[in-house]
């Protein structure tokens, strides 16, 4: 996990006026990690002074930044640009200090900023399962039920009671106590024998973002591609 604080910029120049100025960050060639902060109007020194973390980060991926002028109804112009290579952050300590901000129309503007590597928290994570539907299947079972754990760690695996194979529900709540960040979570419908029915992974973003995540799955049957809801 890469923690961000975006403290200031100094030293920014716009076309006319004064800029409301935003910066946003990203990991290099990750569009899905971008964040932005909140817009400081009229001013060429903004304060923003905002935590973000970004959790699809891997050893030697580069940060991004660029802070831009807000406006309404049109494109924000570009104010300068950043980047951090992961030498500067990915060591004890992490980064503390001013980048120099390049593309920009004034001389010296340079973005704050404080980028650590976090360890991955260990917390609970609960999971809610209520049914399956449509399933295509030509396996025999008298009763289905499902099955969760985070990938790649099985031995955290928990799972519902028995259904009827007909549109099985359960509504049941799991809880899996020893989830970490990051690692996606592991779905799959299975026979009373072990058949599997379809199965299914659910990134972290998706499971992590506010309110957590409510809705359907589309698993994929492990028998040769064939799918099932």
């Amino acid at each position: 996990v890469l923690r961000v604080r975006v403290l200031r910029a100094a030293g920014l120049s716009a076309c006319a006026g004064k800029p409301d100025a935003f910066c946003a960050c990203w990991i290099r060639g990750k569009t899905g990690t971008r964040f932005q902060t909140k817009v400081i109007a009229s001013s060429l020194a903004p304060e923003w002074q905002e935590e973000h973390c970004i959790y699809d980060y891997e050893p030697g991926d580069r940060l991004e930044c660029a802070v831009m002028d807000h406006d309404v109804g049109d494109e924000p112009d570009l104010l300068g640009r950043c980047s951090l290579e992961s030498m500067f952050f990915d060591r004890h300590g992490g980064f503390r200090g001013d980048v120099a901000l390049r593309e920009c129309r004034g001389k010296g503007a340079a973005l704050s900023l404080e980028a650590e590597l976090l360890a991955p928290r260990r917390l609970p994570l609960l999971v809610t399962v209520f049914a399956a539907h449509n399933l295509r299947h030509g396996l025999q079972a008298a009763t289905l039920r499902c099955v969760c754990h985070p990938a790649e760690r099985p031995q955290f695996l928990v799972k519902t009671g028995d259904a009827a194979i007909a549109d099985p529900v359960w509504n049941e709540e799991l809880e899996i106590p020893d989830y970490v960040e990051n690692d996606p979570l592991d779905v799959a419908v299975l026979g009373d024998s072990g058949e599997r029915f379809g199965g299914a992974s659910i990134d972290f973003e998706t499971i992590h973002r506010m309110g957590g995540f409510r809705g359907d799955v589309r698993l994929t049957n492990g028998r040769g591609g064939d799918n099932c809801e």
